[in-house]
């Protein structure tokens, strides 16, 4: 089928006369066999498949390798199309100062590229980004997100584009800068969906007016009557902490799926959807012990003065996990803005990026030349301590599994 945007050699309609200077659409017209047109093709899918008979395309792969060298656009060259462009759309996570972190250091250093940013939760994601896919509407370029948005919803439903091909800015080349010389995907593909940040994932959270740390020792402390009606769980059944935590249990050799039956059928134990309201009832001391709401709004709270606490990881014998939490990227199939959405993710991988997202997130950067001074040391993942890192593609492959089991016990 003809894309509705690109059509006869690549050339762009009126109603997207603003990206006529895309470098790789250049690319592609001046020289077919380029391996630019190849990148293009890669990122934009179906939308070639007028251009392009499979023979040719064939024919390309074949000859790339052979055909006279094309000169790479230089990263000014994308930088002046990115500003053509003027936009990048972005979907992040929720909290005012990731908001502005995402935003606002970039936008100094690019006044040209305006940051259109929507924050909404994890599980909102799939069925906006979906709906809009479907109806061949192209509005998002780049999402930062959890892995589980990304590897349950966006990867098998082929929403996203390769990560590798968009990293040729000053700041994404040299991978000695991160952790273990090498850039983290969570996916086995090692292709959409990239890691940049991790952190150790409290238990939970508690007023510290109505709730001591000494009181427990174990998962299991939770079950004491005296906490019945006095804790909130985010819901198990989607993306976020709730389902973090369900992991965490449901695989751990001393809890498993008799702690979380005996949990999760506790008298009046509530599970929000609502991240704001969960910490809202802990800091009133409503619901005083709050299990997985997100950590990067728990940080704001904690910093504007109220009564509540991260409990320290290592109090529990069965420990706890690390998580990128929202610490992760994905780039949308058919960006709108693919010079754009090049500047912007360069930007957010490079250190004054990553120092901005680290500072505003409270989670440390697996950028080992970024500063982790302000990051509280219980999100910090200790050298000498053993974690679960639930970002990975075989405890997300185990999530149905887990929701399978938690509606099952929910039912009763």
């Amino acid at each position: 089928m003809t894309s509705r945007r690109y059509s006869k050699k690549l050339s762009v309609d009126s109603g997207a006369s603003k990206a006529a200077s895309l470098i790789f659409t250049t690319e592609a017209q001046s020289s077919p066999s380029s391996k630019y047109f190849l990148m293009y093709s890669l990122l934009h899918g179906p939308c070639v498949s007028a251009v392009i008979s499979p023979a040719l395309l064939l024919f390309t792969l074949l000859v790339s390798g052979t055909a006279r060298a094309q000169t790479p656009p230089s990263w000014e060259q994308i930088v002046a199309a990115a500003k053509k462009e003027g936009t990048v759309t972005v979907i992040g996570p929720q909290g005012n100062e990731t908001r502005d972190a995402l935003t606002q250091g970039f936008q100094k250093k690019y006044p040209e590229i305006n940051v259109e940013l929507m924050s909404m939760a994890g599980n909102q994601i799939g069925p906006k980004l979906l709906n809009e896919l479907t109806a061949s509407r192209f509005t998002t370029d780049v999402i930062i997100t959890g892995t589980t948005t990304a590897l349950e919803t966006l990867v098998p439903a082929k929403a996203v584009a390769p990560i590798k091909l968009v990293l040729i800015g000053p700041n994404t080349r040299d991978l000695s800068k991160w952790r273990g010389g090498k850039l983290t995907f969570s996916d086995d593909a090692q292709t959409y969906n990239l890691i940049f940040s991790s952190y150790v994932k409290p238990p939970f959270i508690y007023n510290t007016n109505l709730v001591s740390a000494n009181d427990f020792k174990s998962w299991k402390d939770l079950l004491d009557p005296k906490w019945h009606g006095k804790i909130t769980l985010k819901d198990p059944l989607s993306a976020g902490g709730g389902l973090g935590n369900s992991t965490l249990w449901y695989t751990h050799e001393s809890l498993g799926k008799d702690f979380m039956r005996k949990l999760l059928t506790q008298k009046d134990i509530v599970m929000p959807r609502d991240d704001r309201q969960m910490l809202d009832f802990a800091a009133r001391g409503k619901y005083p012990i709050a299990i997985g709401p997100s950590d990067v709004l728990t940080n704001e709270f904690i910093a504007r003065g109220l009564p509540l606490k991260h409990l320290h990881p290592e109090t529990l014998k069965e420990g706890t996990y690390i998580t990128a939490g929202n610490g992760s990227l994905v780039i949308v199939r058919n960006a709108p803005h693919p010079n754009a959405l090049r500047v912007y993710v360069d930007y957010l991988l490079s250190l004054e990026g990553q120092l901005e997202w680290s500072k505003a997130a409270g989670f440390a950067s697996l950028r080992g030349d970024v500063p982790k001074d302000h990051v509280q040391d219980i999100l910090v993942p200790k050298e000498n301590m053993a974690y679960r890192d639930i970002s990975m593609r075989r405890y997300v492959d185990m999530r149905e599994e887990i929701v399978q089991f938690i509606k099952s016990v929910l039912s009763r």
